[in-house]
């Protein structure tokens, strides 16, 4: 059996489980505290180079052939978050619905099928090919990634494990495409 950082099992689908029970099992799995609590590791906040890409993304390796991920990734406040969007995005509206100044935590959801190249595009690549929302709050750490059989199931998780990560950090601003 394969485990995540927090030592709890990378969860496999089992037939007897329903999509949202993994999303919701999933979603508690996302620690609590933020990056900017005391002792908390922000890893991407001074290197975001290829190999602390993968020191990150290691623990949740499963060595099964998936390519579907869903992960699940803590974005810095920035306070100055209108400027940014405008000068590195020409955009001047928010980039989501919802309060973002009054968030406790910023947290992305994202999938993709190489998670690698797509977190290095987040953290190296604002507003090319990384998505608006960390041009504009970039990423800090890596809280979660899960794998699914196919594209479609990947999608569908997505979405609802930022339904559940909602309902269990309402203070947090979830923000998933």
């Amino acid at each position: 059996m394969h485990y995540c950082k927090d030592q709890s099992p990378i969860v496999v689908p089992d037939q007897r489980e329903t999509l949202d029970d993994l999303a919701e099992h999933i979603a508690h799995r996302v620690p609590t505290d933020s990056y900017e609590d005391p002792g908390t590791p922000a890893p991407f906040t001074r290197d975001t180079s290829l190999n602390r890409i993968v020191m990150e993304c290691l623990p949740f390796c499963t060595a099964t052939p998936r390519t579907d991920a869903v992960y699940i990734l803590e974005c810095l406040q920035n306070s100055s978050y209108r400027r940014t969007a405008v000068q590195d995005l020409h955009r001047t509206n928010k980039p989501g619905e919802g309060d973002v100044e009054e968030a406790d935590r910023l947290i992305y959801v994202g999938m993709t099928v190489n998670l690698l190249r797509r977190i290095d595009e987040h953290l190296n690549s604002p507003g090319d090919d990384g998505a608006h929302f960390t041009t504009v709050f970039p990423p800090v750490r890596l809280l979660d990634v899960s794998w699914w059989p196919s594209f479609d199931e990947a999608m569908r998780a997505e979405e609802r494990i930022a339904d559940h990560l909602q309902e269990r950090f309402p203070s947090d601003y979830v923000y998933q495409l």
